[in-house]
């Protein structure tokens, strides 16, 4: 689980690991339908219209996360 907060239109990205296949669901805390997330992908990125505190909840296989001390890392 991620928790943050931020002003309106922000965005969060998920950096994932190259060459790592990832087969989850993202609920990205805004009550409304979770993200499916297969292959490999470089990263996964999402919009809020609405500022305030969100939780972020990952299931599947989602083997890895590499913000690299970089990035939303902070969020």
């Amino acid at each position: 689980m991620i928790s943050f907060s931020f002003n309106p239109d922000s965005e969060i990205v998920l950096p994932t690991y190259s060459g790592v296949s990832y087969d989850c669901y993202i609920d990205w805390g805004e009550g409304g339908n979770q993200e499916h997330v297969t292959g490999i992908t470089t990263s996964v990125t999402h919009i809020y219209a609405t500022s305030g505190t969100y939780q972020i909840i990952i299931t599947g296989i989602f083997p890895a996360i590499n913000f690299n001390n970089e990035g939303d890392r902070l969020k």
